[in-house]
């Protein structure tokens, strides 16, 4: 017979870690024997079940003796008494800093001026040492009671009595522009003991400040390609759709059309699950719908290449035959 022990599943923010053996399992986790010994009844007479399996091999019937011996084997793998000088060392609290901010604590003496005079005693640092985000912040004072305030990044700008420091946007910056998410990037942090911002800041920083530049420079970018193709002909486009997952469950899709010669991307477009019923398989159609009508009106072209598709070849059948009307009625003056 196979018992089958549900696995404990710790979640610390974005950590997930499976628990095979509790050492701290007690009853919850090991079924405990009936108090009263089942009998056993056979031709020689009745005797109880702990008299029959002893001296047994069987895993079931052992299943405390093994939980003990995992627990104990577990306790001495874990051991980190041999690791204490190296986790003193991994608790101390990482920032990012650059050079130049870092060559100002060379300076060790107070430059405050009273009465056109430098102070000039040596500044000490105190315990006020505070990490803010990705930055941290020092506190230092002569013996005369002046104090200076050192921040390990630069200030890009302030609004509302609030500075915005360097670090913090160009550490979501990075985040985005590479490729990462918040949540495998803060992972890595962590592992390394390094402050970052956390995932609040983050997301006013991709909805407020990245999103609308990023928009911005491709509706531009995406202006010029457009007035620089439009001065030649034979253009052929190839497009092709991507989700976000693969089968019936994906949520997004990304149609992209590329200019076959140049290998330039002349436009893309993002569909959502919701905008089409609730069916991702025509999230793909409604993406290359979108950009053919678009294409049909800014950036005249003679060919087009597409997936194999029975309803991908419909779609462009109907709208080249409305882009044929299009431009009849226009060169023959029907309004």
């Amino acid at each position: 017979m196979l018992l089958v022990y549900s696995m404990d599943i710790s979640f610390e923010e974005d950590e997930r870690t499976l628990t095979m053996i509790d050492p701290l399992y007690g009853d919850s986790f090991v079924t405990s024997q009936s108090n009263e010994d089942e009998q056993v009844v056979d031709e020689n007479g009745p005797h109880t079940e702990q008299q029959a399996v002893e001296g047994s091999k069987s895993a079931e019937k052992n299943k405390d003796e093994i939980l003990k011996k995992l627990e104990a084997a577990f306790s001495q793998l874990t051991d980190v008494k041999d690791l204490e000088n190296y986790l003193a060392l991994h608790s101390r609290m990482r920032v990012i800093v650059s050079i130049n901010k870092l060559l100002e604590l060379s300076t060790h003496t107070c430059a405050l001026e009273i009465g056109g005079k430098v102070c000039g005693e040596v500044l000490c640092v105190t315990q006020d040492v505070t990490s803010i985000g990705s930055r941290v912040e020092i506190i230092r004072k002569c013996k005369n009671g002046h104090s200076q305030k050192w921040v390990s990044s630069e200030i890009l700008g302030a609004k509302h009595n609030s500075d915005f420091y360097l670090n913090d946007y160009l550490l979501a910056a990075a985040i985005i522009i590479s490729g990462n998410n918040y949540s495998k990037f803060a992972l890595l942090c962590k592992a390394l003991g390094l402050s970052i911002i956390s995932s609040n800041t983050f997301t006013r920083f991709q909805k407020h400040c990245a999103a609308p530049v990023i928009s911005d420079v491709w509706n531009k970018m995406n202006g010029l390609i457009v007035n620089i193709l439009k001065q030649y002909e034979e253009i052929c486009l190839c497009g092709d759709g991507r989700n976000d997952s693969p089968g019936h469950s994906a949520r997004y899709c990304v149609y992209t059309l590329m200019e076959h010669a140049t290998k330039v991307v002349v436009d893309m477009a993002v569909v959502d699950k919701r905008e089409t019923g609730g069916n991702s398989v025509t999230m793909e159609k409604e993406g290359l719908r979108r950009l053919l009508e678009k294409m049909a009106t800014v950036l005249p072209f003679s060919e087009i290449t597409t997936d194999a598709s029975s309803s991908i070849m419909k779609l462009v059948h109907e709208i080249k035959g409305i882009y044929i009307t299009a431009v009849s009625n226009k060169y023959n003056g029907v309004v």
